[in-house]
């Protein structure tokens, strides 16, 4: 047995949650028999995870070995199967819970091609190859493949919005009907509260008017052990709700067009989190809203402030679920 990389390692790595739904895959000819594969899953979150692994014959489009992994078991999967003859075959990491994720290279090595939703893409996979045996070349030239063209958008009229009238507590009013102006208004949207939905929420304006000595007592008992809880500043109108919940959601989209919001911004400013059951939980619902007639928001993601790989990451990874699909242009 031989082990062989699929990823040269003299190019920087980085890390990607795999969600329900996301897929990262690597393509390949294998010019000899081969048995098995290591694929290495970093951590991506405090409560485990576990990821699905599967080789597809290209030619037949035949699944060879399919396998789930939990990562309380570990970090490094092998798929081990009974020898696969030479061929062009498709390895995918896809399905993950919780914290299980791809770790990836900038680099690409030659003759395996890296995809990421289906599109092909620069870079490659952490993960190697179990050969039967011995060989001076181990993968062969790809096929050409022929690839839909990115699709392009075409603007559609925005609806009229019509809006309640409101007035804050200092007797300030804005007045309702049609909006008329030119000003956008957005707001920055949470969608990823549905990652913490195995913690046990805690509620800190409660805390402190129970025991306002711990306002600024950090080391306080009362804040609860081992800090592992979510911290909510106070119990939301429809309650601790995940961002997966379609009706919140649908309520969130309706209230959303009558106060007149123009568009939400997703704020996925950590790490290389996109949250992906988030954002299509929102997508869906905020799209048969559309259809239903709701002036629903437009939608944007914001990714990491500053020019870091990581916002590479995160851009190339919306990009290719969403944009360059074409799904949901109205929104």
């Amino acid at each position: 047995m031989t082990t062989v990389n699929t990823y040269v390692d003299n190019t920087e790595h980085y890390a990607a949650l795999i969600e329900k739904g996301f897929e990262f895959a690597i393509r390949f000819n294998a010019l000899i028999p081969f048995s098995g594969f290591k694929y290495v899953s970093p951590v991506m979150g405090p409560n485990g995870g576990t990821l699905e692994l599967s080789l597809i014959r290209c030619d037949s489009d035949k699944l060879v070995a399919r396998s789930r992994f939990d990562l309380a078991d570990g970090t490094d999967f092998f798929l081990e199967f009974h020898s696969a003859a030479p061929g062009e075959y498709l390895l995918k990491a896809h399905d993950g819970t919780r914290g299980a994720g791809f770790c990836g290279l900038i680099g690409s090595m030659n003759n395996i091609q890296l995809y990421i939703n289906g599109v092909p893409c620069d870079g490659s996979m952490e993960a190697a190859v179990l050969f039967d045996s011995d060989a001076d070349e181990y993968f062969g030239p790809l096929a050409d493949e022929k690839l839909d063209p990115p699709f392009t958008a075409v603007q559609t009229p925005a609806k009229p919005s019509y809006f309640f009238g409101a007035v804050d507590g200092l007797g300030r009013s804005v007045p309702h009907g049609v909006c008329s102006s030119k000003k956008q208004v957005g707001l920055f949207f949470w969608d990823w509260h549905y990652h913490f939905e195995l913690d046990c929420p805690f509620n800190v304006n409660d805390a402190v008017c129970a025991h306002p000595e711990i306002r600024n007592d950090f080391d306080s008992p009362l804040w609860q052990g081992d800090r592992t809880s979510t911290y909510h500043w106070n119990e939301p109108i429809w309650g601790y709700y995940t961002s997966t919940d379609r009706y919140v959601i649908r309520r969130q989209a309706q209230m959303l067009a009558d106060a007149g919001v123009d568009f939400i911004v997703f704020d996925c400013t950590n790490g290389t989190y996109t949250w992906k059951l988030g954002y299509e939980t929102l997508l869906e619902t905020f799209a048969q809203a559309y259809e239903d007639g709701v002036n629903v928001p437009k939608i944007a993601f914001m990714f990491n402030f500053a020019p870091f790989r990581s916002s590479w990451v995160m851009m190339r990874q919306v990009y290719t679920d969403i944009y360059r699909k074409g799904r949901y242009p109205d929104l």
